[in-house]
Order: C-alpha cells, then structure tokens, then sequence
C-alpha cells in the first residue's frame, strides 16, 4: 500500500470514528433526557453502591440536589432501619439484574 492509499486509509478511518463518536454522544442525550423528563425518580449507581445520576423527580422525592447525591453511597437515601442489609441486597441484584418493586 502507498504512502496515499495509507493517508486515505487513515482519513477515512477518521471519519467513521467521529461519525460513530457523533452517533454516542446522541444516543447519550437521548438517554439522559428521556431519563431527566421521566415521571418517576431515577437514582443510579454503580455496582459499589455510589450514586451516578439522579433526575429531577428523584430531586424532589428525597429533597437533595443532584449535587449533593452524586458520589454518595446509595444508602443515604434508603431508610435508616433498612440500611444495614441494603448493601448485600445490592450485591445481590448486580449478581441477578432484572426489574423488582423497591
């Protein structure tokens, strides 16, 4: 392959990465305000308990701003008599991910 042949290679290899990076960047603002308009609250977190997002409902059922959530432990929300057990519960459901009640 030519010195030419590799440039246009590179180009166009280029093109599809922003095209593809474009494409994420939509779906992820898609996803944040489907989530952000949604009618019920959203608390995430990742599999040590820490809290990633919350949506404005979430804001307004436990009274913190999305500020003051992120990066805490999940567990400042739950229930004082149930916090003991939540992180085994949580340990649980990454183990087996599917919808239950709350």
């Amino acid at each position: 392959m030519g010195i030419a042949a590799s440039f246009i290679g590179l180009r166009k290899g280029a093109a599809e990465r922003q095209q593809y990076e474009e494409a994420l960047r939509k779906s992820e603002e898609r996803f944040r305000r489907v989530v952000e308009d949604a009618p019920n609250a959203f608390v995430m977190v990742d599999a040590l308990g820490c809290i990633e997002m919350v949506n404005a409902q979430a804001e307004k059922l436990f009274g913190y701003g999305r500020d003051e959530l992120i990066g805490q432990r999940v567990e400042v929300l739950v229930p004082e008599r149930f916090r003991a057990a939540h992180p085994k519960m949580r340990t649980g459901f990454f183990k087996e991910t599917y919808s239950r009640p709350m």
